[in-house]
């Protein structure tokens, strides 16, 4: 369980540094998803709707970070991965309320819910790690945006909140440093989290 306590000090990083930018390009995934598809959202099955804001998401969080040291973005066959300082490999996901992600009974599915080595890093001890949305399904807005550590057994090892992280941690990306290897600085997208908001307003 070592990797994963270790997986746990990477996601923690990564959410005091990044925790803004992580959840805005949730944020601007979902809007755009409404905005592109809202004529057709009543003929869209949830599956369906998962995965166009999955792809939404990873396109987000590609042009936010691939300038910044440390984030690979893999493509596999028809599964899309972030690596992160060959510590994790992140699949994006949506959960439900219990932050349990949605696995598609898969081979690549079932091997990366097992902790099993997907061989897309150099690293063969990275741990996998969903970065996943709770949508409220009365108003299709975002409530959470959390990493999900899974075991080896598939059942959930812990699970860290990127909003609450957000919130508390509203950090000034001119000034901190990004990493030691590189000095590029994501741009920070458009806000639109009323919480947030309302905090910084306090």
């Amino acid at each position: 369980m070592t990797y994963m306590n270790k997986a746990r000090e990477t996601v923690e990083y990564l959410c005091s540094v990044f925790g803004n930018n992580i959840e805005d390009s949730f944020l601007e995934s979902v809007n755009h998803y409404y905005e592109l598809h809202r004529e057709e959202l009543l003929d869209i099955s949830p599956s369906t709707k998962a995965a166009l804001i999955n792809d939404y998401i990873y396109l987000n969080f590609k042009k936010c970070f691939q300038d910044v040291g440390g984030f690979e973005f893999i493509k596999k066959k028809n599964f899309r991965f972030i690596g992160y300082d060959c510590k994790i490999l992140i699949r994006i996901k949506k959960l439900n309320k219990a932050r349990k992600p949605a696995i598609n009974k898969t081979h690549a599915s079932e091997k990366f819910n097992i902790q099993a080595n997907m061989g897309l890093l150099e690293n063969a001890q990275a741990t996998n790690v969903y970065l996943g949305y709770v949508i409220n399904h009365e108003s299709g807005n975002i409530d959470q945006v959390a990493f999900v550590c899974p075991n080896e057994e598939g059942s959930i090892a812990w699970t860290i909140d990127v909003t609450e992280q957000a919130i508390q941690k509203d950090l000034d990306f001119n000034i901190i440093p990004i990493t030691p290897e590189t000095d590029s600085k994501p741009g920070r997208l458009r806000p639109k989290n009323p919480k947030r908001k309302k905090e910084n307003e306090q």
